[in-house]
């Protein structure tokens, strides 16, 4: 009966320890591909790329921010993100999760994330230009405050 308790217990930690360890990075490499996090990183550099470019005055600041992002090893970068998912997943975590983006919703979100990002990014661009206008009205009554001040 001691034997049968040691054995049951020792699988039931063995099991703890399987499924409590983090991801390995085949499994986090694995879920890029499978959410092709790839093309979403490319999509949103091209995305910012876009939205900085017009704020450029220079054909050679132009030209010169597309070639540097060009250079951009986006595979490298994925591979600098697998420590952060394991940080926050373990094996099993990335099991279910990938279970789900194999459902027909999983493909759903993985097909429209793309559309999505590029929407809430545009709203974020929107966002932060309203913000850095009302900063500078701001700054500009303060400018003028302190000049009265001073006065």
């Amino acid at each position: 009966m001691q034997k049968s308790l040691r054995v049951l217990l020792l699988a039931s930690i063995s099991a703890t320890f399987l499924y409590s360890a983090p991801a390995s990075k085949e499994d986090i490499l694995s879920f890029f591909e499978q959410i092709k996090l790839q093309r979403l990183v490319k999509q949103q550099l091209t995305q910012s790329t876009d939205a900085i470019i017009k704020k450029l005055q220079t054909k050679k600041e132009k030209d010169t921010l597309v070639k540097v992002v060009r250079g951009v090893e986006v595979k490298a970068f994925l591979h600098s993100l697998v420590p952060i998912y394991q940080k926050y997943y373990t094996k099993e975590d990335m099991e279910i999760i990938s279970r789900f983006y194999k459902t027909p919703t999983g493909k759903k979100f993985i097909k429209n994330t793309p559309y999505i990002t590029r929407e809430v990014t545009q709203k974020n661009i929107k966002l932060t230009e309203q913000i850095m206008q009302e900063f500078r009205c701001e700054m500009m009554k303060c400018d003028k405050k302190s000049t009265n001040d001073t006065i």
